[in-house]
């Protein structure tokens, strides 16, 4: 097989690692999007292989109209209208219905069911491309509009597809806490009502998942850009406590500039290679220049010919195997597909599939204390590489 999921071993299924890069597609995004919030149901229009995928990894019920090959040919129309009456009388005022590539292309009118209050429609299948495609849809098709009288912040780029959701999330709202910014609509963690009415001002916390509602604010992907974003707050709210912000900024530099230069006191800079989604990728590699003057493997001098993880291919996966093979970076950012190839060099997981380890705690890699724990897993990774080495 090409993808080595599930073994058999004792009756278990036990998982295992990923041989080939099996990322999310659109509609895997579309819900996404609509995993964090909690006043919707979710229904994939599809076949049930469409709905195992994001339904394992968002961990969130999900339905699904389950259909088979004569659905297909003979309709599914009646099917869905079948599951939506089902989950209205279970008390589901709100439901997201999403479409999947079968669903998408036999041309039936699925536009009927939106005469259900509270159904909406996401023609999101997974050919389109990408999970940003689908979340992307997915809020277009809740029609959100700032509304003029709510003078907050809103944070967007939250997607459960993301390793590193929740613990942004909860950075973030540390950060307004601290500084007494006024908060608006978490997109997309919050109320359906919340993320349609949101405020005309918006932090982004993953540039992939930017939702373009309000005034751009900037992001919190490193300490100048945590700067940036504290003076524009300075603008719109002066009475804020930005100090609180910018003394935290101070602090944080000096911790990882300690660290770091006692790292290259005893070592050369590390090489690198990275495999995520373009926010990240620019903000890790910057970082890992800034503060242990790293060498980048995999430098691509065009954001377009950067490799993309969301649309893998025979010709990507060797490309991706070639770069670590041959270049043998020290340490190696990316998911699981990466982590198999590697290795012998030092990983850190950044990016969708992890597959390799048990994450209960919600670690941010933004804002201040991501940025210390991207820092730290890195000298970790680095100085657990040389023990091995030396071991051997």
């Amino acid at each position: 097989m090409a993808l080595d999921i599930f073994s058999q071993k004792s009756g278990n299924l036990k998982l295992q690692a990923c041989r080939e890069s099996l990322p999310p597609c659109a509609l895997s995004g579309a819900t996404a999007f609509f995993a964090d919030i909690p006043d919707i149901s979710i229904v994939i229009h599809g076949p049930s292989g469409c709905f195992f995928y994001p339904s394992t990894v968002l961990h969130r019920e999900v339905f699904t109209t389950g259909i088979i090959e004569s659905d297909a040919i003979f309709g599914t129309y009646e099917r869905l209208d079948e599951i939506i009456r089902s989950i209205r009388k279970k008390g589901h005022k709100d439901i997201a219905v999403i479409t999947s590539c079968v669903t998408s292309v036999t041309g039936e009118d699925y536009s009927p069911i939106t005469d259900y209050e509270g159904v909406i429609l996401i023609d999101s299948p997974g050919f389109l491309g990408g999970p940003a495609i689908g979340y992307k849809r997915a809020m277009d098709a809740l029609e959100p509009a700032c509304d003029e009288s709510k003078i907050a912040m809103n944070v967007d780029g939250i997607c459960k597809l993301d390793p590193f959701n929740k613990g942004n999330f909860f950075e973030a709202r540390r950060l307004f806490n601290i500084s007494g910014i006024p908060h608006g609509s978490f997109i997309a963690f919050d109320t359906l009502a919340n993320i349609k009415s949101p405020s005309n001002y918006t932090l982004t916390l993953n540039p992939l998942y930017e939702s373009g509602l309000g005034a751009q604010c900037g992001t919190l992907l490193g300490l100048d850009e945590i700067g940036q974003f504290a003076k524009k707050i300075e603008e719109i709210w002066p009475n804020c406590r930005t100090e609180e912000i910018f003394i935290e900024l101070d602090k944080t530099e000096e911790i990882i500039s300690y660290a770091c230069e006692k790292y290259l006191k005893r070592n050369d800079p590390p090489s690198i290679a990275v495999f995520c989604d373009h926010g990240y990728y620019e903000y890790i590699v910057k970082t890992m220049k800034n503060y242990l003057d790293a060498e980048l493997i995999n430098v691509k001098k065009e954001e377009s010919d950067q490799f993309n993880i969301y649309e893998p291919s025979p010709s990507q996966n060797f490309a991706v195997f070639e770069v670590i093979t041959e270049s043998k970076p020290d340490l190696v950012f990316g998911s699981s597909f990466e982590k198999v190839i590697s290795n012998k060099p030092a990983f850190i997981g950044v990016s969708y599939p992890l597959r390799d380890k048990v994450s209960l705690s919600s670690k941010p890699l933004l804002g201040t204390e991501g940025l210390l724990h991207l820092v730290e897993d890195t000298l970790n990774a680095l100085r657990d590489r040389s023990l091995s080495h030396c071991t051997e």
